[in-house]
């Protein structure tokens, strides 16, 4: 994940266009940001609040790299606090202009995982308060988690 920027739902600070894990960013202040890891919370929440200041009336960015042994549908599913843009195998799938809570699965996308790596971007605004999100592919027969699936922070 890499941030905080401004508040800007729809301003590409940079990973939108080129994601790139080497790439530094100025945040707001001027400060150069760089792309560091973060784990999710033992119920999937990765929360954001914790690893970036200022947390308030701004976003951030967080990745991964997906494997699948095979190529077949899948359904991403995002929660966040507040609001999210997310990508998929650099192509937009998703965006959810809000203020709101985290809950699992609130924005939904179908998508076609290719056999090896695909890639996830999303973008999370936070207004105040709470700031995090949920990710999750899921198999769109049954809708639970795929199980063979292979998650990293890098590609």
């Amino acid at each position: 994940m890499v941030g905080p920027f401004a508040k800007d739902f729809d301003k590409d600070f940079g990973p939108e266009s080129t994601l790139d894990l080497k790439q530094t960013y100025a945040d707001p202040m001027g400060n150069e940001q760089r792309w560091k890891t973060a784990t999710s919370r033992a119920d999937g929440l990765l929360e954001l609040s914790p690893h970036f200041q200022p947390n308030r009336d701004c976003c951030a960015y967080a990745a991964a790299w997906v494997q699948s042994p095979k190529a077949r549908a899948a359904v991403v599913a995002v929660g966040s606090d507040d609001g999210s843009k997310a990508w998929f195998n650099g192509r937009e799938i998703l965006a959810s202009n809000t203020a709101r809570g985290a809950v699992r699965g609130q924005d939904r996308a179908h998508v076609e995982l290719k056999a090896g790596w695909n890639v996830v971007l999303l973008k999370v605004t936070q207004g105040d308060g709470g700031w995090g999100f949920y990710f999750d592919l899921l198999d769109p027969a049954t809708g639970l988690p795929i199980a063979d699936l292979v998650y990293s922070p890098v590609p």
